[in-house]
C-alpha cells in the first residue's frame, strides 16, 4: 500500500505531524500484523450461479470484512451497516478466520437467525456516512470463535484511544481487510467446492478528519492497480479496520507500543491515477457509539 516515491509517512491532519521512515514503518507493520489479523474476520455468502438444474449450482462470494470486538461482557462483529444489510437475514453465513499463523482451512458457519443485528448509523449519501453496524453474537458462537480467535476489548482500550494527544505519540495507520478481487477457487475436496480468500494488511496515508453531530470520520489514500501490483478495487474491505500503530521513539529507534482500532471502512472512491480514497468511521464513533451500544445492551 506504500505510495511510490514516498519515503516518509506522517499523519497530515494532526496539528503536530510526526514522521517515520518507510523502512521502519514496514518493519513495525509486520510486528503488528499477527494481532490485527487475529481480530479480523471476513463474511462469505452463497450465491446462485446456475439455476437451470433441479439443484441450483452455488458459489461462495466475499461479502465484507469485520472486526471482532467486546465490551461489557458482550461480544460482536463490528462492520459497515451496508455489509450487514447485504447478508442473508436468516440461515448460514460463513466466517473467514484469519489466524496468527495464517489462514485456517475450515468451515465456520454463523446462523443469522440467532444473532442480533444493530444499525448504529446509516445516512443517505454512501460516500459521507454514517454507515456503521454491529452483529451481537450469542454465547455459543463466542465460545466457538474463541477456539481460533480473540476479541478486541473496546472498554479496556477506551480511555487510551480517546486520550492520546498527537504530540505524545507518532501514530501511523494500517488497513487490514479481505479483498474480493483476490478470491481464488481451489481444488474441490470430497465433492465440495473450496475457495481461498485473501486480503491486505499494509500502511496507508490518513489525509483528513471530520465530524458531524454524532460520528467522526477519517479519509485515507491507498494505491490500487497493476502499477503497484495491487488489486484494482478494495471491494470486500467494507467493514475492515483502520489501525493506529502507536509508536515510541528513543534515540532514533522506533518501537511498537500498541495497535489500536481507529476506524471502520465504509466507502471507496473511484480509481484515479492508481489511487482511491477510503472513508472510515473514526475513533470517537468506535469508542463512544459502538462501545456504549455493545456494553449497555
Amino acid at each position: 500500500m506504500v505510495p511510490v516515491g514516498v519515503d516518509e509517512f506522517e499523519c497530515r491532519w494532526q496539528s503536530t505531524p510526526m514522521k517515520i521512515q518507510k523502512s521502519d514503518l514496514m518493519r513495525l507493520v509486520e510486528q503488528a500484523a499477527p494481532g490485527i489479523l487475529d481480530w479480523t474476520v471476513g463474511f462469505v455468502k452463497a450465491v446462485i450461479i446456475d439455476d437451470s438444474q433441479s439443484e441450483p449450482e452455488m458459489d461462495a462470494v466475499l461479502a465484507g470484512t469485520g472486526v471482532l470486538v467486546a465490551a461489557g461482557g458482550r461480544h460482536g462483529i463490528l462492520t459497515a451497516d451496508h455489509v450487514i444489510q447485504n447478508l442473508p437475514k436468516t440461515g448460514p453465513v460463513g466466517l473467514i478466520l484469519l489466524g496468527r499463523t495464517g489462514g485456517i482451512d475450515h468451515q465456520f458457519v454463523l446462523e443469522m437467525d440467532f444473532v442480533q443485528k444493530l444499525t448504529l448509523g446509516r445516512g443517505v449519501d454512501e460516500s459521507l456516512g454514517p454507515d456503521l453496524g454491529l452483529i451481537v453474537l450469542p454465547a455459543k458462537d463466542v465460545t466457538r470463535l474463541e477456539i481460533w480467535k480473540t476479541f478486541y476489548n473496546l472498554t479496556k482500550r477506551k480511555a487510551k484511544a480517546l486520550s492520546i494527544p498527537p504530540e505524545d505519540h507518532a501514530i501511523s495507520w494500517v488497513i487490514s481487510g479481505l479483498v474480493g478481487e483476490m478470491t481464488e477457487k481451489m481444488t474441490p475436496r470430497d465433492g465440495m467446492k473450496r475457495f481461498s480468500f485473501k486480503g491486505i494488511c499494509g500502511p496507508l496515508l490518513v489525509t483528513s478528519a471530520r465530524k458531524d453531530t454524532t460520528f467522526d470520520y477519517f479519509a485515507a489514500e491507498v494505491n490500487c492497480g497493476k502499477p503497484f501490483d495491487l488489486p484494482e478495487s478494495l471491494g470486500g474491505c467494507s467493514g475492515c479496520g483502520l489501525w493506529q500503530l502507536v509508536l515510541d521513539e528513543h534515540a532514533g529507534k522506533w518501537t511498537l507500543n500498541e495497535a489500536l482500532l481507529g476506524g471502520i471502512a465504509f466507502y471507496q472512491s473511484a480509481l484515479i491515477d492508481g489511487r482511491r480514497n477510503i472513508e472510515f468511521h473514526g475513533i470517537s464513533s468506535i469508542y463512544r457509539n459502538v462501545e456504549e451500544a455493545l456494553a449497555q445492551g
